[in-house]
Parts: C-alpha cells; structure tokens; sequence
C-alpha cells in the first residue's frame, strides 16, 4: 500500500534530522585528534582549558548529568554532589536535588575520550548497587586484552544523565 502524501511527509520530518546529525557527527570525527596514551588515565592527560569538578554542565531540560573521566573525576556536571568510588568499577552518585530514584531511569554512555581502552561499557544499576539510599550506581567495565572478558574496571571514562 503506498504511503500518502502526509505519512510520507511524517517518516521524512523525523528522518532528516537523523541523516543530519549522523553526517555532521561523521564530519566532526574526521576532525578530532583521537589518539590516547594507554599508559596514562584520562585524569592525568585532560586538557587544561577543560573544566574539571562539578558544574559547569549546561542543560537546560537535564535534571542530573556528568561527565566522568576514567579515573572517576567529574569533568563536569548537573544536579550532582558527589561521585564515589565504593569497589573497583562501581560509582555512587549522589544527586544535589531532591529526586525520588526509585522513579526516574538513569541513561550512561561510555565517553571515548575519557576512557583508557576501546572495548568498554557502562551499565546503570537501578537496585542492589550497593551505593545505599539517596545514590544511584554505575558499574564501569572493559576488556583491555581484546579477549571477550569483561571485567569491572576504573579505567572508563562515561557520561550519564538523568531527564
């Protein structure tokens, strides 16, 4: 059955923005220096003109938001008191607002930049984190080997936000 004029012009109105913005992040790719020194965590190579601690995170319809580098320093962040390290690979986050976290969903990402290797990932922990009432946890976890084996690490670096 073919698409009518209006549903055609749906599927086009939120498609064109994808193709955009997946054009403008390949060109901005082609642009960024990527390179990183393994040996180093990201904490100890940032750059100095980057703001480093909480706040400094513009966003406007972002209730909590950070970015964190490998070796669990906030880069910047929105609606966050404290982050803390409890076990190797699990962080605690402490929100500055006074939000029910039983209610809301956490969206993490792993950060390129601020991570030490490529095969990462970054889990949120909605119960039993460990981080206790008030927090919430994120579990960090690489395989620097390249071998499949996951393990819990410090050495990623991730952003996480809460709408």
């Amino acid at each position: 059955m073919p698409m009518s004029f209006s549903t055609r012009r749906i599927c086009g109105a939120l498609f064109l923005p994808l193709v955009l913005a997946a054009t403008g992040a390949f060109a901005q790719e082609r642009e960024i220096d990527r390179s990183r020194d393994a040996a180093a965590p990201r904490s100890a190579t940032a750059q100095a003109d980057q703001p480093m601690g909480f706040g400094g995170l513009g966003a406007p319809y972002i209730r909590i938001a950070g970015l964190i580098d490998a070796g669990g320093v906030p880069i910047r962040t929105k609606g966050v008191v404290s982050i803390q390290r409890i076990a190797t690979g699990v962080y605690c986050i402490r929100p500055s607002i006074s939000i029910n976290l039983n209610a809301v969903v956490t969206i993490v990402s792993v950060d390129y930049y601020y991570s030490n290797f490529d095969e990462a990932t970054v889990q949120s922990a909605s119960a039993a984190s460990g981080c206790g009432a008030g927090r919430f946890g994120i579990y960090t976890f690489g395989d620097p080997d390249h071998n499949g084996n996951y393990t819990f690490t410090n050495g990623v670096g991730f952003s996480f936000i809460v709408p």
